[in-house]
């Protein structure tokens, strides 16, 4: 009987196939499958206690979660470079211990505390709002703390009000706290707010703080352009991400002049791309910023480094050296990136001086698409990479 099960199983498999044995296959991971970085781990981890599974299933749900909020931290979770490859899934270096895992549940309360603030009142508080908001709760519900928040929390997403019948100053700053984003506005990736499609009046007073206050990013690539006739004569020049340019162009000119926060992307790749932060009403190259790769809440509230804070801090840092060091060519090489550092700024400076003289200076700045295209082919020259990212094009 096993030799007649046998013979049928071999007569099931596609010709030329091959029968792998279980113990010999390829292990498939989940995409949500943790693997542990720690040797100390590697080694401890066939002989756990139940006690201990149980810590580290809770590690893991709470890992899990926190991978899933953009909004908490990746350096609390200690992801390794080989979770971006496809064999390993999600590698970490942290120990799925007790401690972990209680760092994990404060990261996780502590979201929940910034978006939502009642977490954080006491009993007596949220009684106290109810009673002055005048909110009728049971005297039942009253003795539990859950339920008033409960409640308090209802009240909030019910409330409503005429927002149109308020001074127009008023509903400018409310279009300031409401439209701010955090981080950079990804327009192919993002959609528009809620706010900007009620009605036509709201859209209109709120279109100019939206596009004014918010930071939008505008990827460059350089380019050959080659003549329509097939020709040999070809030059290089710098444009806009196809998918950015045909944003500028549907949101039109009257909304282009009112762009000032922009990063620029001057290099593409896995990790995002490296970027440049700049305010076009601030004409002074020294406080162009990186902007962070984590695009948590926690490291967008951080100030990045500036060109001029790091300049100053090569300029310690080569002054430093000269006291201490011996080494002639650490010098020689630290003297040239200053000096690099300090070319490429004062040629990203007159460029900008060019910008202003064009298109205008301080709040009265009104770029264009074609001006936008100049100043992230300054920016590509400058700050991005040296080689050239070659896209044929044709004009």
């Amino acid at each position: 009987m096993d030799d007649l099960l046998r013979l049928m199983e071999q007569a099931t498999l596609s010709p030329g196939a091959r029968r792998v044995d279980s113990k010999f296959a390829p292990t498939e991971r989940s995409k949500d499958q943790i693997t542990y970085e720690n040797y100390l781990w590697t080694r401890h981890r066939l002989e756990i206690s139940a006690k201990e599974r149980a810590i580290q299933e809770t590690f893991e749900r709470n890992f899990l979660e926190c991978l899933q909020r953009p909004s908490i931290c990746r350096e609390e979770l200690k992801l390794s470079s080989l979770s971006y490859t496809q064999d390993f899934g999600i590698v970490t270096q942290l120990y799925p211990g007790r401690r972990s895992t209680q760092r994990l549940a404060r990261a996780l309360r502590e979201d929940d505390c910034s978006n939502n603030p009642y977490l954080k009142w006491s009993h007596r508080d949220i009684l106290s709002a109810l009673q002055n908001r005048q909110i009728a709760i049971s005297e039942p519900d009253s003795e539990s703390r859950c339920k008033c928040r409960l409640a308090l929390e209802l009240a909030d997403k019910t409330a409503t009000f005429h927002f149109l019948e308020l001074p127009k100053e008023v509903r400018m700053l409310v279009y300031e706290q409401a439209l701010l984003r955090q981080g950079v506005f990804k327009p192919d990736s993002h959609t528009p707010p809620a706010l900007l499609q009620i009605n036509q009046q709201v859209r209109q007073e709120s279109r100019e703080i939206f596009f004014s206050i918010n930071c939008f990013r505008l990827r460059t690539r350089r380019c050959i352009i080659r003549r329509s006739d097939k020709t040999a004569k070809t030059h290089q020049t710098v444009r806009l991400h196809p998918y950015d340019l045909e944003w500028l162009q549907m949101i039109g000119s009257e909304n282009v002049v009112r762009l000032r926060r922009l990063s620029f992307i001057t290099r593409l790749g896995i990790n995002g791309g490296k970027g440049i932060q700049l305010d076009l009403s601030i004409p002074e190259v020294s406080r162009w910023a990186q902007p962070l790769k984590c695009g948590c809440r926690e490291c967008q509230t951080k100030a990045p480094w500036t060109v001029g804070q790091q300049i100053e801090k090569s300029d310690k840092k080569k002054k430093w050296l000269d006291s201490c060091c011996s080494n002639p060519e650490i010098l020689i090489l630290y003297t040239k990136a200053l000096e690099e550092e300090i070319r490429t700024r004062d040629s990203a400076q007159m460029a900008m001086i060019g910008f202003g003289e064009r298109y205008g200076k301080g709040k009265s700045v009104k770029p264009t698409i074609e001006g936008l295209e100049l100043l992230g082919g300054c920016i590509m020259q400058n700050f991005g990479r040296k080689e050239w990212i070659w896209n044929h094009c044709r004009d």
